[in-house]
C-alpha cells in the first residue's frame, strides 16, 4: 500500500466531531473576607473537553482553611489548552467562587471525526479501487450535496470483523465511520484524481 501525504479532506456537511465530558482538578478561591486564605481544592465534572470552548459543570471542593469543610458548586467558564478558568456558586458554603484548573483537552487535530458513510445517504455510487488491506473505495455524492467524494462504505466495514469498531450510528440514525481508525480521510474526487494517495493520513 502506498501511503504519502496529500490534500486536505473536504468534510461532508453532516460530519460531527467527538468531544466528551471530562474532569478537572482546580484551585478554588471563594469571594469573601478570607480571600485566598480560604482556598479550596476542587474536583469538577465538565460538560466538554473541547479546547478553547465554553463549558459548564459541577464541582466538589475541600477547604482546608475552613476547618476542612466541603463545598458543592455549580460552575461555568472556558477551557483552554489543558487548563480551564471558571466561576461558580457554592451552595453548601453559600459563597461565590472562581477557580483555575488543569484537565486533558482535545483540539481539532486530536479528536476523532465521524463522517456519514451509510449507503442510504449516497447516490451515484461507483467502486473505484480496492486497497491492499481489502478496503473498497467508492466515488459517490451525498443526497444533499453535488460534490463527488471518495471514501468507504459503512455497510462494507460491518461485514469485516476487524473494522466493525470503526462504525457507529450517528445522531441522524444512519451509519457513520471514524475514518482516522482506518488510517484514511475522505477526499473529493478531484483530489483523488490529482493524487490517489491523498486519501491516506
Amino acid at each position: 500500500m502506498i501511503i504519502t501525504g496529500g490534500a486536505i479532506a473536504q468534510p461532508s456537511p453532516s460530519s460531527t466531531t467527538d468531544y466528551d465530558p471530562t474532569a478537572s482538578l482546580s484551585l478554588t478561591i471563594p469571594f469573601g473576607a478570607g480571600g485566598i486564605r480560604d482556598f479550596g481544592i476542587s474536583l469538577n465534572l465538565l460538560t466538554t473537553n473541547e479546547e478553547n470552548a465554553w463549558m459548564g459543570g459541577a464541582g466538589v471542593t475541600f477547604y482546608p482553611a475552613r476547618d476542612n469543610k466541603l463545598g458543592c458548586s455549580v460552575i461555568g467558564g472556558r477551557n483552554f489548552t489543558n487548563s480551564e478558568l471558571h466561576f461558580g456558586y457554592d451552595f453548601c458554603q453559600k459563597v461565590f467562587n472562581f477557580g483555575v484548573g488543569v484537565l486533558d483537552t482535545k483540539g481539532e487535530d486530536s479528536v476523532e471525526v465521524l463522517q456519514d458513510s451509510d449507503i442510504r445517504l449516497k447516490q451515484d455510487v461507483e467502486q473505484i479501487a480496492t486497497l491492499d488491506n481489502g478496503l473498497k473505495l467508492y466515488s459517490f455524492k451525498y443526497l444533499w450535496d453535488d460534490t463527488t467524494y471518495v471514501g468507504v462504505m459503512a455497510q462494507d466495514l460491518l461485514q469485516q470483523a476487524g473494522y466493525r469498531d470503526t462504525v457507529t450510528t450517528g445522531n441522524n440514525g444512519f451509519y457513520a465511520v471514524y475514518y482516522s481508525r482506518l488510517g484514511l480521510k475522505m477526499v473529493t474526487l478531484d483530489e483523488w484524481q490529482q493524487d490517489n494517495t491523498s486519501i491516506f493520513l
